[in-house]
């Protein structure tokens, strides 16, 4: 009985993993595109403000928010490679 509840459980665990495997890249593109409409967004904002001197901080931390994220997805995905 035992051996078969670990077994269900490590079938399901490799159930999951397969599920995230194909929902990683997803979530990946819907990322980038959040960050990337954020940032113009916030861009247009400061234009239509004409507060010019906040441009140069919101494109580096905007930068900073894809990198963190780029390397988030990539220690998911290797991490559900490695299953």
């Amino acid at each position: 009985m035992w051996r078969s509840e670990v077994l269900l459980r490590a079938n399901i665990i490799k159930e999951l993993i397969a599920i995230l495997m194909v929902k990683t890249k997803k979530i990946r593109q819907v990322g980038i595109w959040v960050i990337a409409g954020v940032t113009l967004l916030t861009l247009l904002g400061l234009n239509v403000a004409r507060a010019y001197t906040y441009v140069d901080t919101v494109v580096i931390v905007a930068l900073i928010v894809l990198i963190l994220w780029l390397i988030a997805m990539a220690i998911i995905s290797s991490l559900c490679h490695r299953h």
